[in-house]
């Protein structure tokens, strides 16, 4: 009745609206109170309720398959009605590789957190799993607003052809089920606060976050069907060509401060918290003697710097409580940065002489006021050597300034040059590979050769940014020995 302008056809609708939302309200009041407080969620009453929940994500499973079968029916054979061409003249495709590349990294992001939430809360974490729900409530609401900055600064709209059509109906029911996902999560922050989850009893968060990988899996479809296939014969030109483009740093989002978002930016952002997830698993709450699979890595990484102190500072107890946790952190982060730029469409931030730079001259810096703890006044003979007769006194000040500052130059351009070099030759292999694929006959079959040298590239450059950061620690450590133990 409101849709064809009847007297109080839109007072119906707020009505019905209304009593609509109190019905959910109140349903779920009484099934909260009857698993929480009453007792009455048996295991048969679990198993149904787990079962219905499956049942409902495989109904909103039909939705998208209707979504993306209208999709795939308009592009792969374009109508005379849009000018036999996909996607349609005149429709600017948005580019897959700024907002919705950025919000896919959101998304799965925000399903590392969930599942650090659930694994923190069956090993009784209270804090781990709520600080995993905070961090996947923050997460899911940053990701409704970037698509609400999509929506604003797209150049079509929903009526434009069937491709606005199938774009807005995907993305815009996607978007809903990130907003009920999100009510869906906070309910669950407000319950953990009030400790209705047991490590066996949790049966509404494990809902929660089935519901969010759905919405996760949904995501990554539609990312790469109807925005990376679906613009990319439009958006070709856009691709990235010469092998020193990858390191260009873009601005992704305009800020105020800092100067934006930029792709650096996001990335070590990305990877320092991917590492920092690691490390709470490695270390949360468990009560089995074997350790999991995180405690092993970290343990393993553990035992690397703990011996490298050893090898170079000496095993003395003061030196390794000193020492270990800024080698530690400095080792983990360089390769936990080496490590995400080799995601494809990543972004090698190591790859940049000024960040390099940066570690090295923190460095530096630590090893200068070290050496005057340790010496006091005499750690001026680090560039002031004794003995030296005078007339070759100056020359010799020179050089051991010049060894002195030499140290953080050398750390730095070793990282930034073998980073980027890498990824210089793996860029120039893919492209290569690449071009031969697209060709026919011969040329086509001749591809998978430059293909396999590419996949051993990737094993030797995940190699080679272990390697690199080990040799920057080992060096830092000798660099530090050398401050102690007032050599130069």
């Amino acid at each position: 009745m409101a849709f064809h302008n009847f007297d109080g056809g839109s007072l119906l609708v707020k009505i019905g609206f209304t009593l609509l939302l109190g019905t959910f309200a109140f349903w779920w009041r009484d099934v909260i109170r009857e698993g929480s407080f009453e007792g009455q969620h048996t295991h048969v009453v679990q198993l149904g309720l787990r079962f219905g929940m499956i049942l409902f994500i495989v109904s909103e499973v039909m939705f998208f398959v209707a979504f993306f079968w209208a999709f795939f029916w308009s592009s792969l054979a374009p109508t005379p009605e849009v000018g036999s061409v996909w996607p349609p003249k005149g429709i600017p495709v948005l580019s897959a590789w700024e907002i919705p590349f950025l919000n896919t990294m959101i998304l799965l992001t925000s399903g590392a957190t969930v599942t650090w939430a659930h694994h923190a809360m069956c090993a009784r974490d209270q804090e781990g799993a709520y600080d995993g729900l905070i961090f996947t409530v923050l997460l899911a609401v940053l990701f409704t607003y970037l698509q609400y900055v999509e929506y604003c600064s797209s150049g079509f709209t929903i009526a434009d052809s069937v491709y606005g059509s199938t774009f807005y109906m995907a993305t815009g029911f996607h978007g809903f089920h990130v907003f009920v996902g999100t009510c869906f999560l906070t309910v669950c922050l407000y319950r953990l606060a009030r400790l209705h989850f047991t490590s066996s009893h949790h049966f509404g968060f494990e809902a929660a976050a089935w519901y969010w990988h759905f919405v996760d899996v949904v995501w990554l479809f539609l990312f790469i069907a109807v925005y990376a296939w679906g613009g990319l014969l439009l958006n070709i030109k856009t691709m990235i060509y010469s092998p020193l483009e990858q390191f260009a740093i873009v601005q992704l989002l305009p800020f105020p401060v800092l100067g934006g978002l930029t792709n650096s930016m996001l990335f070590g952002t990305l990877g320092l918290s991917f590492w920092a997830i690691i490390n709470a698993l490695s270390t949360g709450k468990s009560t089995s003697v074997v350790p999991t699979r995180w405690a092993t890595v970290v343990g393993s990484i553990y035992s690397l710097i703990i011996a490298i102190i050893h090898q170079t500072l000496g095993t003395s107890v003061e030196h390794t409580r000193n020492f270990f946790v800024y080698i530690f952190s400095l080792f983990c982060m360089i390769l936990t940065l080496n490590m995400t730029g080799l995601v494809p469409y990543s972004f090698t931030v190591t790859s940049h002489l000024i960040v390099t730079l940066v570690l090295a001259l923190s460095l530096w810096i630590g090893k200068a006021n070290i050496a005057t703890g340790y010496h006091g006044k005499h750690s001026v003979n680090l560039v002031f050597p004794s003995g030296v007769p005078l007339g070759m006194l100056f020359p010799m000040i020179i050089l051991e300034t010049l060894g002195f500052v030499i140290t953080f130059i050398s750390l730095s351009v070793r990282l930034f040059a073998n980073m980027m070099a890498g990824h210089i030759l793996l860029k120039v292999l893919a492209g290569f590979a690449w071009t031969m694929a697209i060709s026919t006959g011969v040329v086509f079959l001749a591809h998978f050769g430059p293909l396999v040298v590419v996949y051993l590239m990737m094993g030797l450059e995940t190699g080679i940014a272990f390697i690199q950061s080990y040799v920057f620690c080992l060096l830092a450590c000798i660099y530090l020995s050398d401050s102690v133990e007032g050599g130069h």
